[in-house]
């Protein structure tokens, strides 16, 4: 994948963390074409018409937390999971910045796009996992 592909796939996952619980704004999202995204849809919300774009929202947010919980309590990430949990909580960049009294331009050009590109990778790996998961060969039980 090049820089500005992964650059375009940070955005739309930047996008999707704003929007996780607001289905029909990732209407147009990138990351719905990942498989993990029609898995879930398939199995969680069955003939639902926006079924995908809530599975989106269950990734983002799954990944969303994964990464607030491998920050941990190290206070050099303090902004990172700052903004990140502001954001999970249905708040903004804005609101984050003003809670760690900072500009939101500041926020949005450090803080916010490193988070953004570490959910976009853990994201990237639970839709692997579930790739794996899909293709792993039934085991036969074998009697001797």
């Amino acid at each position: 994948m090049n820089k500005r592909e992964r650059e375009r796939l940070r955005l739309a996952m930047a996008h999707a963390l704003l929007d996780a619980s607001r289905p029909l704004a990732l209407a147009d999202s990138p990351l719905l074409q990942e498989g993990a995204v029609a898995s879930i849809a398939h199995e969680h919300y069955p003939g639902t018409v926006i079924a995908e774009e809530l599975a989106l929202g269950v990734l983002v947010r799954e990944a969303g937390m994964q990464v607030v919980l491998r920050l941990g309590d190290d206070p050099r990430l303090a902004r990172e999971r700052a903004v990140l949990e502001t954001v999970l909580a249905g708040g903004s960049v804005r609101s984050a910045a003003r809670a760690l009294e900072i500009s939101r331009e500041h926020l949005a050009n450090t803080a916010w796009k490193t988070v953004t590109a570490w959910v976009l990778d853990v994201f990237e790996e639970i839709c692997t996992e579930s790739r794996r998961q899909v293709h792993q060969p039934i085991r036969r039980a074998t009697y001797g």
